[in-house]
C-alpha cells in the first residue's frame, strides 16, 4: 500500500564506535514511480566518516512506522578504509579533501577599533571532503585581546566527493592593547586524497589598528567638535 510511505519515521543507525555518522538531508516526502509499478522514496542522507583503517561494516539502518510497531531494516555494507600515510604534520586534525582557509572582518567598513569595545571576525574553511566544524583552526590566545567561544555556521552540501561548501567560526574580539593588533590562527594542514600528499597552509593573520578614547577625540575635526558642542547646548536648552 503506497500510503505506508506517509507513515515512515526518520531513519536511524545502530550505534557504531569506529565511525561518525551525521545526517545531512531531511526526509523527502516525494515518491518516485518507475516501471513495473515500483515506487521509491529517499528517507535520509548521511555522511559517514570512519575513524580506523581496515575492513568495516556500515551498520544497518532502521526505519520505524508511525502507525504500527514494525520497522524496515536495511542491509549492511562492508567497506575497506585506507590508512593515511605516515608523515602527517603536527597540526593535522584529520582534514581530508581539498581546502582553503581565510580570516576576515565581519564588521565591514571599520578602520580603527577602540580598546575594550567588541568587534566580530570569522575564520572560514572552504572546500570539499570531510568538511566539519572540527577542522576549523582556532584563534591563538593573546594578552593583547580577549576572545569568546565562537558561533559555528555550517554551509555545506553533500556531493559525490563528500561534503562541499564552507564552515566558519565567528568570534567576538575585545582588544586590550593600543596600536597594531595581530590576530592569528593555528597552523592548518590537510591530506589531499587525489594527490596523496599532505598540504600545509600555515596560519592566517589579521592586523588591525586599535585606539583609545583620547585618540578618537584628537582625530575629530574642528567642525565635528563644534557640532558636538552645539548639540550639548541644544539638549540643555
Amino acid at each position: 500500500n503506497i500510503s505506508n510511505f506517509r507513515h515512515l519515521e526518520p531513519a536511524k543507525f545502530e550505534p557504531a564506535r569506529n565511525m561518525t555518522i551525521r545526517s545531512i538531508a531531511n526526509f523527502d516526502e516525494s515518491i518516485e514511480d518507475s516501471e513495473n509499478n515500483y515506487s521509491s522514496q529517499v528517507i535520509g542522507m548521511f555522511v559517514i566518516v570512519p575513524k580506523v583503517a581496515g575492513s568495516m561494516d556500515i551498520p544497518a539502518v532502521e526505519v520505524p512506522f508511525s502507525n504500527h510497531k514494525s520497522a524496515l531494516i536495511s542491509n549492511k555494507v562492508k567497506i575497506n578504509v585506507k590508512k593515511l600515510p605516515e608523515g602527517a604534520p603536527e597540526n593535522f586534525k584529520n582534514a581530508v579533501g581539498k581546502y582553503n582557509v581565510k580570516i576576515e572582518m565581519l564588521d565591514k567598513g571599520k578602520e580603527n577599533f577602540e580598546i575594550n569595545k567588541a568587534f566580530n571576525i570569522a575564520v572560514k574553511v572552504a572546500g570539499n571532503g570531510n568538511l566539519s566544524p572540527s577542522i576549523i583552526p582556532k584563534l591563538l590566545p593573546s594578552p593583547d585581546y580577549e576572545i569568546f567561544e565562537p558561533k559555528i555556521i555550517n554551509n555545506s552540501l553533500a556531493t559525490a566527493d563528500g561534503l562541499e561548501g564552507e564552515v566558519e567560526a565567528q568570534y567576538v574580539i575585545i582588544p586590550k592593547k593600543r596600536g597594531d593588533l595581530r590576530i592569528v590562527t593555528e597552523l592548518f594542514s590537510y591530506f589531499d586524497p587525489k594527490d596523496e600528499k599532505y598540504v600545509e597552509l600555515g596560519s592566517q593573520a589579521l592586523v588591525l589598528h586599535t585606539v583609545n578614547a583620547q585618540d578618537i577625540a584628537n582625530a575629530k575635526t574642528a567642525l565635528q567638535k563644534l557640532n558636538e558642542f552645539t548639540n550639548i547646548v541644544l539638549e540643555k536648552v
